[in-house]
């Protein structure tokens, strides 16, 4: 019984309008707990992307890399999430996030993977994102 709720619970997740901006662009995720469970139930790990909207190499790594459509191509297999640098204080301590762009690929249960911090175009984050693409067993 409770895999079946937590399979609806995902299945709402995925389809609800705050997880999906529009079908051309990553479906990015603003909440860390939603999106350890959907890691969990789609065994995805998840990429956490810190990002505040003052900052500017931020927003050069959407313009830049996270629009590109090889880019989502590879993201379908992560569970994309966004966390707000300046409000989400409990994960930017949880990470130790001293400056952003600071991308984190963990488990579905948070621990780190893999991370790396500033600006990286579109070829560089490609070949971090491929040697992670593979669903976690």
């Amino acid at each position: 019984m409770k895999k079946i709720v937590m399979l609806l619970s995902v299945i709402l997740l995925m389809y609800s309008p705050v997880i999906k901006a529009n079908s051309n662009s990553i479906n990015w995720i603003h909440s860390f707990e939603d999106a350890k469970k959907m890691s969990r139930a789609l065994n995805k790990p998840m990429l956490l992307d810190f990002t505040a909207y003052w900052c500017g190499p931020c927003k050069k790594m959407d313009s830049d890399v996270w629009s590109k459509d090889e880019v989502k191509q590879v993201m379908n297999n992560f569970i994309p999430v966004k966390i707000d640098f300046d409000s989400e204080k409990s994960l930017v301590r949880k990470y130790n996030v001293k400056g952003i762009p600071y991308i984190f690929i963990v488990d579905g249960w948070g621990n780190e993977l893999y991370s790396f911090i500033g600006y990286k175009d579109k070829v560089q984050t490609l070949k971090i994102l491929k040697n992670f693409s593979v669903n976690m067993a």
